[in-house]
């Protein structure tokens, strides 16, 4: 099996280090990844950097981005939150 991070495109690498530098500068908070599978694996990059695996969260129920959007809202409800996208993603 590859390593978790050669299993991502450069952009979910990326999206997934500075989802991380945030996080670091907020002790309580918590990564959520999305994404089907690239985001099982996300959490495994999180881990190999150092987090620890109960302040990440994954979203595992949205099968496109409309969908996605529905349930962040309802993981997040209310909490302050930063997001970490795609360009490809805002449009």
């Amino acid at each position: 099996s590859l390593p978790a991070a050669s299993q991502l495109n450069p952009q979910s690498v990326a999206r997934v280090v500075e989802g991380i530098r945030v996080l670091k500068s907020s002790p309580h908070a918590k990564l959520l990844l999305s994404g089907d599978s690239s985001a099982v694996n996300m959490q495994d990059v999180a881990q190999m950097l150092g987090i620890e695996p109960d302040r990440t969260v994954i979203e595992k129920i949205a099968r496109d981005t409309e969908q996605e959007a529905i349930e962040v809202q309802r993981i997040i409800g209310n909490d302050r939150s930063f997001h970490m996208t795609s360009r490809s993603h805002t449009y």
